[in-house]
């Protein structure tokens, strides 16, 4: 019997401690979720104290020119609950223009967008942003006010005007695409809050931009929208695939107007009055002959346009990679002219350079075909020489990505010349260029040496990705080159000192292994971007604008915070370096 009570004791211990070890792991599984908890919410403070510093942090700064407002972090605490965003109490003085920064992305910091977002008939009132846009004398986001939308109220609208004569200008951002339309095809007052105003006369000659994007608006609606504003400096219409022409709105005065990706458009014919036009992937377009008295013209990625000889007084006209256009002889009155990515016929281009003698600049990235004697032709017809009808010679040429050609020895009086990845080998004859590219050129290094002893106006020189720029090349290039003051040098990793090049204005060494920079403590403007050797910077403080992106072994930027420009991002910094460098460099990119 003792026997039995002793092992039935020792079962009931041995269950005890099954269960002693069960209530054990629990309390540890308890322990952990509480360690995880307080992590969490160590890292939300964390993230609660740096939104909340760097807002201090722009409240207390300099508003303007002619005032400087000091405000404890303990007052602002006392008007401002944060995270409310109840900001409407805060005194004008203490609003700096970029005090948004917790609430609106990078693009919106700078102006604010006027805009009516919709969400199944529910508007948000966020009338804050109308506070804060006093900042600039450009209102660029505001939302509606339920007030108009619902009841009319006129108070609600002495409101809203006394509120938009303070701004010289607005910019309308707006997404049409849940608008609901009624059986007669106009917007209704109801859910339209900026036709309200503009039918309303509040809009008059305020409108800078007027961006309709997705939409399902139409010919109709956009004459009858239209016809209540008076002036509208740019008009935007981005996918909106149910216009197709715009007759009925030649009268309103618009400056610049952009048609992007409208595949409905046809007929252009009513915009031959637009001071700036850009038509880009409206394959429906075929007709263009009407847009011949446009200043300036972009055709991009048109593939329907076929015939420009109509275009021929356009005086800035940029056609890119539109597949259907090879002839561009007629173009004989054209100033500036890209042709980037188009299958232009080579004869029609010489006989443009041939009758077109006020051609000024000509881009023709990308046309393949151009052999050494159709360059030697162009070069010698945009060349002004004795017995010429041309008077002046072109200023800028682009030949980048131009394959089969290596003679340019006629291009040598060419100002701008571009003749990045070209199989360019000899470069001596270039004597008059200002401003040459010969990024991954296939160049001969001793022909650049010759050029530098010869061309004594050159300013600006690229050789990104160069092979063969050693540190003895590069004393003797800069050495000789007496005018040149800005230099880039991407991806160049055949040289490390940097000496000699303390002496030029804008310098690009990005992508390179050079370790030391203390002799650029002059350079106006420096690239140092992903350069994995360079881990001092502290010699750069009288740089202006400084460019360290993803060169991650340099840890401390402390000292550069009368910089004007600085990019850090990438870097391994401190938040209490960034914060501090935020209150002293003019543009802080992180």
């Amino acid at each position: 019997m003792r026997t039995v009570k002793h092992r039935r004791k020792s079962v009931k211990e041995r269950r005890k401690s099954v269960k002693h070890r069960k209530k054990s792991v629990k309390e540890r599984r308890k322990s952990v979720k509480h360690r995880r908890k307080s992590v969490k919410e160590r890292r939300k403070s964390v993230k609660e104290r740096r939104k909340s510093r760097n807002f201090f942090d722009g409240m207390k700064r300099k508003i303007d020119d002619t005032e400087q407002v000091k405000v404890s972090e303990h007052d602002l605490k006392k008007r401002i609950n944060i995270r409310d965003k109840n900001l409407y109490d805060i005194p004008d003085s203490v609003i700096r223009k970029n005090i948004l920064s917790n609430f609106l992305d990078n693009e919106s910091k700078k102006a604010f967008n006027l805009a009516n977002k919709y969400n199944n008939n529910t508007f948000r009132d966020n009338k804050i942003y109308s506070k804060f846009s006093k900042i600039r004398n450009t209102l660029k986001f505001i939302n509606k006010f339920k007030e108009i939308c619902k009841n009319n109220d006129k108070n609600a609208d002495e409101i809203i005007k006394k509120e938009l004569e303070k701004f010289d200008e607005i910019e309308l951002i707006f997404d049409t695409t849940k608008i609901p339309h009624t059986k007669e095809r106009e917007f209704d007052d109801t859910f339209v809050f900026f036709l309200t105003l503009a039918k309303r006369g509040h809009l008059k000659k305020k409108i800078h931009t007027l961006n309709l994007y997705n939409s399902e608006i139409d010919n109709i609606l956009l004459e009858k929208l239209l016809t209540n504003i008076d002036y509208v400096n740019t008009l935007i219409l981005h996918n909106c695939n149910k216009i197709t022409s715009f007759d009925g709105i030649e009268s309103i005065n618009i400056e610049t107007l952009k048609l992007i990706s409208c595949q409905g458009i046809t007929d252009v014919s009513a915009l031959g009055q637009v001071n700036n036009l850009n038509i880009n992937g409206c394959r429906g377009i075929t007709d263009v002959s009407a847009l011949g008295k446009v200043p300036t013209l972009k055709l991009i990625s048109c593939q329907g346009i076929t015939d420009v000889s109509a275009l021929g007084q356009v005086n800035n006209l940029i056609i890119n990679y539109c597949r259907g256009i090879t002839d561009v002889s007629a173009l004989v009155g054209v100033v500036d002219l890209d042709l980037a990515g188009c299958p232009i016929e080579i004869n029609s281009l010489i006989t443009l350079s041939i009758r077109n003698n006020k051609l000024n600049r000509l881009v023709l990235d990308g046309i393949q075909g151009i052999n050494d004697v159709n360059i030697s032709t162009l070069g010698n017809n945009l060349t002004a020489r004795p017995g010429s009808d041309r008077e002046t010679t072109i200023s800028v040429l682009s030949l980048n990505e131009c394959q089969g050609f290596t003679d340019v020895s006629a291009l040598g009086r060419v100002h701008t010349l571009n003749l990045g990845f070209t199989d360019v080998h000899d470069v001596s004859n270039l004597v008059g260029v200002v401003d040459l590219d010969l990024s991954e050129c296939r160049i001969n290094i001793n022909s650049l040496i010759t050029l530098s002893t010869r061309n004594k106006n050159l300013k600006s020189l690229t050789l990104n990705r160069i092979r063969g720029i050693t540190d003895i090349i590069l004393n003797t290039i800069v050495n000789n080159f007496t005018n040149l003051s800005e230099l880039s040098l991407v991806e160049c990793q055949e040289f490390t000192d940097v000496s000699i090049l303390g002496k030029l204005h804008i310098l690009d060494l990005s992508e390179t292994l050079i370790d030391d920079v203390r002799a650029l403590s002059r350079v106006h403007t420096l690239y140092l971007i992903n350069c994995p050797n360079i881990s001092d910077v502290s010699s750069l403080v009288n740089v202006r604008n400084l460019y360290l992106r993803d060169s991650d072994e340099i840890n401390d930027v402390s000292m550069l915070g009368n910089l004007e420009e600085l990019d850090i991002r990438g870097l391994p910094i401190e938040d209490e370096v960034i914060y501090e460098l935020k209150r002293t460099v003019k543009n802080l990119i992180t």
